[in-house]
């Protein structure tokens, strides 16, 4: 996507646990009713500037922009807010492995063409999309091993009757 390279630090938080990417802890734990986030900071020497509002899910701040999600849903709202089709995602080495896409609104610096006294160019509008690839664990109650979840391509919105 065009401006990743812009991107230069990304991560999950949720109970106390951060996975950053790039890093080399990119793990996290999270709990039914665990809040989650996934933020993104920009180069300080970007020639982009974030330029959406925050609302109740998503907080900017130049150059960082969180994206929150609460509640005793917070994952599966998350998954549902930024999941990528499954008919969309890229081929995955992880058939079980889910991406997201987070978009941010930007605004970048833009070439003048108006006469050359001009000091500050014009910002152009645009959105970058952070993909994000995850693999989601869970404890078998059969087995009690931790296993890849295989996640339903569109969850339901009540519970089946009884």
């Amino acid at each position: 996507s065009i401006g990743l390279d812009q991107v230069i630090n990304q991560s999950f938080n949720s109970n106390g646990e951060s996975a950053s990417l790039p890093g080399s802890n990119n793990e996290i734990k999270w709990s039914y009713g665990a809040p989650l986030e996934f933020s993104a900071r920009l180069a300080s020497t970007s020639t982009y500037q974030l330029s959406g509002l925050s609302d109740e899910t998503v907080l900017v701040s130049n150059p960082s922009i969180s994206f929150r999600e609460r509640g005793a849903w917070a994952l599966l709202k998350m998954l549902q807010r930024y999941q990528v089709s499954p008919g969309l995602q890229p081929t995955i080495a992880n058939p079980g492995s889910v991406i997201l896409e987070f978009p941010i609104d930007v605004k970048r610096v833009g070439l003048s063409t108006q006469a050359p006294d001009i000091t500050r160019p014009p910002l152009i509008s645009s959105v970058f999309k952070i993909p994000v690839g995850l693999d989601l664990y869970g404890l078998n109650p059969e087995t009690k091993q931790i296993e890849l979840l295989k996640l339903p391509d569109n969850f339901p919105f009540s519970a089946p009757p009884l």
